[in-house]
C-alpha cells in the first residue's frame, strides 16, 4: 500500500506539470526563461571563476608535503588525475598531495574530466648543512643545522664510538678518530666529515741531561700548533718542538693545538761519565761511573754480544770490535765509545810518534816553488826507498803534481806537474809490476791510473767498478786492499780487480775515510776525526779480524799512510791547503835509532831495534868542512834524557839535564860502539847527533 501511494503521488505531480507547460506562461519582454531542469546533452552551467589550483606556484623544502586542491570546478567536472614533470624531484598522489624529494623545479599538473589541465610550479631549493667538515676536541659538542628546509631530518653517525648525534643534530665528540655525520631529509642525504681530536704529546714529562735535546711531538691534532717555555734559562723550545736542556732545574714546555693548551714538565740534570772513550782487550773488564746527579740512570750496551754491561756499569769485553756503553737518564743518554782490541795487541802496536824533518809545504816549495797552485796533499806511498806524494790543485781542477822523495834525507829527486789524476785520492806501489797505482777519487772515482815511478808519467787507466777513496797493494799475496767511498767497508781484490773478500770496518764517532796500507800480516786503515782533532789507524788481519787501533799525533787531517819495515809515516793536510806535516811512528816492539848530521852533509839510515836489545852504532858517514867528527850525542825522546859519563867513577847513564849526579858530563859515543838497550819504553826514539870539532889550520905570516 505504501509503494502504490508513492507511485500515485508521483504520477499526479507529473500530470500537473504537463498541464502547466501546455497552457503556456505569459511573460514580459525583459523576462528571461528559467530552466528548471537540465535537458539531456546541454552544456553545464560555468561558475563565476574559471577552474584553478589552490596554488599556481609554491616553494617546498626537501621532504615537505603539501596538498593541492582544484577550485571552481563546473558542475559535473572533476579532477581525474595528477602528474609530475620529474618524479625524482617531487611526487604527487592521487588526491593532489605533493612531496618534495630533491632540489630543483618541477610542474605538478591536475587533469580534469573535461580535458583541461591545471599546473602548479613547485620550486625546491638546495639544502645544506651548516658545516661540510668539522673538527671537535674530545668531549666537546656542536649543533648541526640544515638550511633550505624546515623538514625534520633523520641524523646518524658512521661511528658511534667516535661521535654521537642527537635527533636535533647535536654532535658530541667521544674519541679520537674520524666519522661521518649524516642527515636524511626526504630523499636527500647530507654528510659532514668529522674529525675528533684529542691533542697529546709523545712524552707527558721530560727528564733531560744538561746540553741534550729532545723533540716533543704533538699527536691527535689538526691545523697549526705553537710551542712555548715557562723558563728559557732552564729549557728552550723551537717552533718544531725541539727542547734543549740549558741548565739544571725545572720548567714547563707548552703546546697549543686546536685551542687546547698542554703542559709538559721538564727536569734538567747534570750527568757525566768518567770516560767518554776507552780501549779494552778481549776478555778484559772496566768499570764506568756516572756522576753529577742523584737521579739514577740505566746502563746498556749497543752490542751485548761484543760488550756486556752490568746494571752497575761494569763492562766485560767479549770479542774484538767496537761498541758503546750507554747511560740513559730519562729521555737522554750519554755514552762511552769502546774499542775492543785483540789481547796483547797494545804491546805490539802504537809506539812513540815523532815529526819528520820535513813538512808537506817544505817538499812542495822545494819541488814546485812557493807560488805553485798544487797546494794540498791527497795521497802518498813508498817503494821502500822513495816516497811518492800527490798534491791536488787548489782550484779543484782535475790535474795533480807528483813528487818523488828520497826517504833517507827527505830530498825531492823528481817532480811532474799537470797529471790528469782528478782528485788523486790515494796511491800505492805495486812491487810486482813496479808501478804506482793512483785512485782518482772525485771526478772519475771508478778508475785508477798506473804511473811509471821513474818518469812519473801515466801509463794507462783501469776501471775498478766502484768509487775508491784509498788503495794499497801486497806483493806476496798480489792483492789490492781497496777502501770504498760509498760504504763502511774495505775490499780485498786480486790483480785483475775482482773482489775476493769484503771486510766491514769501524767508522763511528765522526771518523772519516782517508788512507790504507798493508803488509803480509795486517791491513792498516787511516781515519780522521776533524771535530775532535784526532786521527787513528785501525789494524785488521787479512781474515777481517779487528786487532787494535793506534792514535796518531797531529791535530790536522790525516791524508795518507805508508810504512817501511816497522816504521809508519802519516802525512797530514791543513785546513788552509797551505801545506801540512809528516809524522813517523814505530810499533811498540821496536825502538828507533836515528842519526842526524849536526850541521854536516850526507845520508845515514834510521835503524829499528827490538825492545830490550842492544845496538852497534854505524860509522859516521857525515862530513863537515874543516871539521873532525868527535862522536855521537845521544838523546832519548821518551824522557828527554841524555847519555852522561863520569870520568872518575867510569859510570855511564841516562839523565835529564840538571838531574844528573855531580861530576857527569855529556858522553860522546864513538863510531861502531856496542850499546846496551838504549830505549826506556816501547816505540822509543834515540837521536844520535854528530858532534864536530873545527880543525886547526896553520897561519903563515907573509
Amino acid at each position: 500500500m505504501k509503494k502504490r501511494g508513492k507511485w500515485l503521488w508521483a504520477a499526479g505531480f507529473f500530470l500537473v506539470c504537463l498541464l502547466f507547460w501546455g497552457r503556456g506562461v505569459c511573460v514580459s519582454q525583459a523576462a528571461q526563461p528559467v530552466t528548471l531542469f537540465d535537458a539531456p546533452g546541454t552544456t553545464p552551467t560555468e561558475p563565476d571563476q574559471p577552474p584553478s589550483l589552490s596554488q599556481s606556484q609554491m616553494t617546498l623544502g626537501v621532504g615537505m608535503k603539501v596538498a593541492l586542491e582544484v577550485r571552481n570546478l563546473p558542475s559535473g567536472v572533476k579532477a581525474t588525475g595528477w602528474t609530475t614533470s620529474d618524479s625524482a624531484l617531487a611526487s604527487v598522489s592521487g588526491n593532489g598531495q605533493v612531496t618534495a624529494k630533491k632540489p630543483g623545479q618541477v610542474a605538478i599538473t591536475a587533469i580534469l574530466s573535461d580535458g583541461r589541465k591545471l599546473s602548479c610550479t613547485v620550486s625546491i631549493p638546495k639544502i645544506k648543512l651548516s658545516s661540510a667538515t668539522l673538527t671537535l676536541v674530545k668531549g666537546k659538542t656542536k649543533k648541526m643545522k640544515v638550511s633550505g628546509t624546515s623538514a625534520q631530518g633523520k641524523w646518524t653517525s658512521s661511528s658511534s664510538r667516535v661521535a654521537s648525534v642527537a635527533s636535533d643534530g647535536t654532535v658530541k665528540a667521544l674519541k679520537y678518530g674520524s666519522a661521518k655525520i649524516k642527515v636524511k631529509v626526504g630523499q636527500v642525504t647530507l654528510t659532514c666529515k668529522l674529525k675528533v681530536v684529542d691533542p697529546v704529546l709523545n712524552q707527558p714529562e721530560l727528564l733531560l741531561i744538561k746540553g741534550h735535546s729532545y723533540t716533543l711531538k704533538a699527536k691527535q691534532y689538526t691545523g697549526k700548533i705553537s710551542w712555548s717555555t715557562s723558563k728559557k734559562s732552564v729549557a728552550t723550545v723551537t717552533g718544531k718542538g725541539v727542547v734543549k736542556a740549558v741548565k739544571s732545574g725545572s720548567a714547563k714546555i707548552y703546546l697549543k693545538a686546536n685551542g687546547v693548551k698542554i703542559a709538559c714538565p721538564v727536569k734538567v740534570v747534570s750527568v757525566k761519565l768518567n770516560k767518554v772513550q776507552a780501549t779494552m782487550s778481549a776478555s778484559g773488564t772496566m768499570k764506568l761511573k756516572a756522576t753529577g746527579s742523584s737521579v739514577k740512570g740505566k746502563w746498556s750496551s749497543s752490542d751485548p754480544a761484543r760488550l756486556k754491561v752490568s746494571s752497575k756499569g761494569k763492562c766485560t769485553a767479549k770479542k774484538t770490535g767496537d761498541a758503546e756503553v750507554v747511560y740513559t737518564v730519562g729521555q737522554s743518554s750519554i755514552s762511552c765509545y769502546v774499542i775492543i782490541e785483540k789481547k796483547g795487541a797494545n804491546k805490539t802496536f802504537g809506539g812513540t810518534v815523532v815529526q819528520a824533518s820535513v813538512g808537506i809545504s817544505s817538499l812542495r816549495d822545494q819541488a814546485l816553488g812557493r807560488t805553485s797552485t798544487y797546494r794540498f796533499l791527497q795521497g802518498a806511498c813508498t817503494d821502500g826507498t822513495y816516497g811518492y806524494f800527490i798534491l791536488g790543485d787548489r782550484y779543484y781542477r782535475p790535474y795533480c803534481a807528483l813528487i818523488k822523495v828520497r826517504l833517507s834525507d827527505w830530498k825531492p829527486v823528481k817532480v811532474r806537474k799537470g797529471l790528469k789524476l782528478y782528485h788523486g785520492n790515494d796511491m800505492t806501489y805495486n812491487a810486482r809490476t813496479k808501478t804506482l797505482v793512483v785512485a782518482h777519487g772525485d771526478g772519475d772515482s771508478k778508475r785508477v791510473s798506473y804511473v811509471n815511478p821513474n818518469t812519473l808519467s801515466i801509463k794507462k787507466r783501469v776501471k775498478v767498478g766502484e768509487s775508491v777513496y784509498a788503495v794499497a797493494h801486497n806483493k806476496k799475496k798480489n792483492q789490492y786492499v781497496v777502501g770504498l767511498s760509498d760504504s763502511c767497508a774495505i775490499q780485498i781484490r786480486n790483480a785483475s780487480w775482482k773482489t775476493v773478500k769484503t771486510i766491514p770496518i769501524l767508522e763511528k764517532k765522526g771518523y772519516t775515510r782517508q788512507g790504507i796500507d798493508c803488509d803480509d800480516s795486517y791491513i792498516y786503515v787511516l781515519q780522521s776525526y776533524l771535530a775532535a782533532r784526532r786521527n787513528r789507524i785501525l789494524i785488521y788481519s787479512w781474515k777481517g779480524t779487528f786487532i787494535t787501533q793506534v792514535f796518531t799525533t797531529g791535530a790536522l787531517e790525516g791524508e795518507s799512510l805508508f810504512h817501511v819495515g816497522k816504521q809508519f809515516t802519516v802525512a797530514y793536510n791543513n785546513g788552509a791547503y797551505s801545506g801540512g806535516s809528516i809524522y813517523q811512528t814505530t810499533v811498540r816492539r821496536y825502538y828507533q835509532v836515528r842519526y842526524t848530521s849536526g850541521g854536516g852533509k850526507g845520508i845515514m839510515s834510521t835503524k829499528l831495534v827490538k825492545n830490550g836489545k842492544g845496538v852497534k852504532l854505524a860509522a859516521c858517514r857525515y862530513t863537515k868542512e874543516n871539521c873532525t867528527f868527535q862522536g855521537w850525542k845521544a838523546t832519548r825522546q821518551s824522557d828527554g834524557a841524555v847519555y852522561y859519563y863520569n870520568s872518575k867513577t867510569k859510570k855511564k847513564g841516562w839523565y835529564r839535564s840538571g838531574r844528573q849526579p855531580k861530576g857527569y858530563t855529556i858522553y860522546l859515543i864513538p863510531d861502531r860502539t856496542k850499546m846496551p838497550s838504549m830505549s826506556s819504553r816501547p816505540g822509543d826514539r834515540i837521536t844520535l847527533k854528530a858532534q864536530w870539532k873545527e880543525e886547526q889550520t896553520d897561519v903563515v905570516n907573509p
